[in-house]
């Protein structure tokens, strides 16, 4: 790091705040369509992410906290799922302020892609980057194909938000340990672990254990001692943060993972699932190309987007080539190397052998995902390349000879755009008669959209480079001008960013239009259940704004179900009843709550298939099946008295002891009581609970305990505000030192 040392003097506060300000000009104005509210998320973000973030904010503003979600497949624990957002700050915050809507969601999005660009900014700073070279490659980060890409599936691009920050406060921790270093680097790897995908913060742990590894192998021998027993009490006291401020989400998680499908990991082809095509590579010059949708269907269009820019790329690809002794370049180099052949799955063989031979690397799909890994280095390569030229250090110019590589590559791609296919010329007539036509700008956009090709979009794609190189060429090639080369590598990402949206994260629908939809059909509050409705007539209307918000019920408050799961790991006990079909198909015509008529074996088909003249309750245990047939005469009146999404509070008056049967799904932390006394649960129809009353007039509480959750919740509290307290005093410490400028 003391090669770069020159540039840390330009470092003052009003050049930080003022590049952080730029950052996020640049994001907002890059991601206008979302800044402005103009058009609403697609997919992913509507169908998944805002309803359950409506879920859990629902719960917090109303007082509860979100265990339960009795509206999310007939019940599920919003707390355990790891990709809900319930023990996400920035979600609990948002909470705060009201129930989640559309704008809520954009926020949250845009607020991801600018921290990101934050933290690369402060990375590339402890590395003493020059400012201007520092802002270029932030912003390249900001607003790269990775980030594009996932848009609409949240967890990814806050996995890309604090990758940076937990690099930079590793990084301090192994070069200078302190108590500082080890406190910020546990509360970032905590806002990893809980808003990322699970499979970012797997990889990110694989990354810092080598990190650990070659900085301990690299000490001197005789050092090396020394230096293990200085940075394992650091690293003690970090790992000690991390799991205060965890435990609440560990003890969660550790409950639900055994019990869903995706708890005992993925299997082989699952894991290899959604490579990263080879030819997909043409994303780093020719970005557009790789979102026609017939010829990589291989990778998940969320996953096939590498871009950062190409003014970075020419600077990552001659770093790449360039001999260096640093030994943070040899570092990154070898990290880019690693993760660009860990994405293409199979084919690269390394993602293979992590499968059968690494913990926790069989737990996920989408190799593809590491291409944030080799975005993350080639951006800190283009940097560290681009410092080298900035300080004139004599380092031979291999951008130079990278340049006319590159430019026949990009005359041959545009070629074969050109000769490819003539539609360009019908796309282009959309575009100009649209506007004529009375044809709206999203409207005109997607049918343009719609009608290009691979080799329409290639050409568009070089087309809208050639400037670029231009500028390149005259700023870069013949004579060297920082200021200008970083000004077009920024209005370069900016460019293709704001392009990138249209493909990847906005649909056609207005913001505003989504919003009326969710606010003519949600519920503020908590409703009484109906005990007489069906669950099918619950369902009969969750499919209808289905494109446009998502599930219904999730929105309306009716406890149903439809085909789509919503979750990605749901119960393995939902499962066994929704796949079976004539189990379905029968009880989904009873309400919430019911009296079974008579009981059969869960084995016995026929029974499910016989004409609906009973209500009928499926368990496998023959003893209480007789003992359910012997009482099923005996009528019950049965009345909701509270309701809230943790607990079903009932009063049951029963003829005689009969099995009443609550059509939500059953989990260990489910207790029911009859006038305060502890009774048992049995599973019911495969997936519900059962629990039997006496007769009489009774009470029956049905509630979610989780205490100890909520005691591992307020650890977490407590350790933040302790973290909060600390960081603090230490930064004003910091500001009680004389700032030191340039000129001094």
């Amino acid at each position: 790091m003391n090669e770069l040392k020159p540039f840390q003097s330009a470092y003052s506060r009003s050049t930080t705040l003022f590049s952080l300000l730029l950052l996020l000009t640049f994001c907002l104005v890059s991601y206008w369509p979302l800044t402005f509210h103009v058009f609403s998320l697609k997919n992913d973000a509507l169908n998944y992410f805002l309803p359950v973030r409506y879920q859990v904010s629902q719960s917090f503003y109303n007082g509860y906290f979100p265990f339960w979600s009795p509206y999310f497949n007939l019940g599920t624990p919003l707390y355990g799922d790891m990709q809900s957002g319930v023990w996400n700050p920035i979600v609990q915050l948002f909470s705060l302020f009201g129930p989640y809507t559309l704008y809520t969601l954009q926020i949250e999005t845009l607020l991801y892609i600018f921290i990101g660009g934050v933290g690369m900014y402060f990375l590339l700073r402890q590395f003493s980057i020059h400012p201007l070279v520092n802002l270029l490659c932030a912003t390249a980060y900001m607003l790269c194909g990775f980030n594009n890409d996932t848009c609409q599936y949240l967890n990814w691009t806050s996995g890309s938000a604090f990758l940076p920050f937990v690099f930079l406060f590793y990084f301090r921790l192994l070069q200078s340990p302190s108590l500082y270093a080890a406190c910020l680097f546990s509360l970032f790897l905590w806002l990893l672990f809980v808003t990322a995908y699970p499979a970012e913060f797997v990889i990110t742990g694989y990354m810092l254990i080598a990190m650990l590894l070659v900085k301990t192998a690299r000490v001197q021998k005789e050092n090396r001692i020394r230096f293990i027993k200085k940075t394992a009490g650091f690293h003690g006291i970090a790992i000690l943060l991390f799991i205060c401020l965890a435990l609440p989400a560990i003890l969660s998680f550790a409950t639900f993972l055994p019990l869903t499908e995706r708890g005992t990991g993925a299997n082989f082809e699952d894991a290899m699932s959604n490579p990263l095509h080879p030819l997909l590579t043409v994303a780093y010059v020719a970005p557009l190309a790789v979102f026609d949708e017939s010829r990589f269907e291989i990778t998940d269009g969320l996953e096939r987007n590498s871009y950062f820019g190409l003014i970075t790329f020419i600077f990552f690809i001659s770093a790449l080539i360039t001999r260096s002794k640093n030994k943070f370049t040899i570092f990154f180099k070898y990290g880019f190397i690693l993760c660009f052949i860990f994405s293409l799955g199979k084919p690269g063989v390394l993602r293979v052998i992590a499968y059968y031979t690494l913990p926790l690397m069989n737990a996920f799909r989408h190799p593809a995902m590491f291409k944030l890994y080799s975005t993350f280095f080639g951006v800190i390569l283009a940097a560290f390349y681009l410092q080298e030229q900035a300080q004139q250090t004599g380092t031979a110019k291999k951008h130079s000879k990278v340049f006319r590589m590159l430019i026949f590559i990009i005359a041959g791609l545009g070629i074969l755009g050109l000769v490819g296919d003539a539609n360009i010329y019908q796309a282009i007539r959309i575009i100009i008669k649209g506007p004529f036509n009375g044809d709206t700008l999203a409207s005109v956009l997607k049918t343009f959209k719609a009608s290009l090709s691979f080799y329409n979009l290639l050409l568009i794609s070089i087309l809208i480079q050639l400037p670029f190189l231009f500028y390149f060429y005259r700023f870069a090639i013949r004579r060297f001008e920082l200021k200008k080369i970083v000004y077009a590598g920024i209005l370069n990402c900016m460019v293709h960013a704001t392009i990138f949206t249209f493909f990847t994260i906005v649909k056609k629908d207005r913001a505003q239009y989504v919003q009326d939809i969710i606010d003519t059909h949600s519920r503020k509050d908590y409703p009484i259940p109906s005990l007489t409705a069906t669950l099918q007539q619950n369902s009969a209307d969750g499919m209808t704004y289905f494109k446009e918000i998502g599930t219904l019920n999730m929105y309306n408050k009716k406890i149903g179900r439809v085909d789509y799961r919503i979750t990605p790991s749901n119960l393995l006990v939902q499962n066994n009843f929704w796949f079976n079909a004539p189990l379905r198909e029968r009880i989904m015509q009873y309400p919430l709550l019911y009296k079974p008529d008579t009981a059969c074996n869960l084995s016995d088909k026929a029974a499910m298939l016989a004409p609906a003249t009973k209500k009928m309750v499926f368990l496998t245990d023959s003893a209480s099946i007789n003992q359910i047939n012997h009482q099923a005469a005996g009528s019950v009146e049965l009345s909701i008295n509270t309701f809230t999404p943790n607990s079903f509070h009932f009063t049951c008056t029963a003829k005689d002891s009969t099995l009443l049967v609550l059509c939500q799904n059953r989990y260990p932390l489910w207790q029911a009581s009859i006038d305060g006394k502890k009774t048992p649960i049995i599973t019911a129809n495969s997936s519900f609970m059962g629990i039997t009353i006496p007769a009489g007039t009774h009470t029956l509480h049905v509630d979610f305990r989780a205490r100890h959750i909520l005691i591992a919740f307020i650890v977490n509290l407590a350790t933040l505000l302790f973290l909060s307290i600390f960081i603090t005093l230490y930064i004003k410490k910091r500001r009680m030192v004389p700032e030191v400028h340039p000129s001094a």
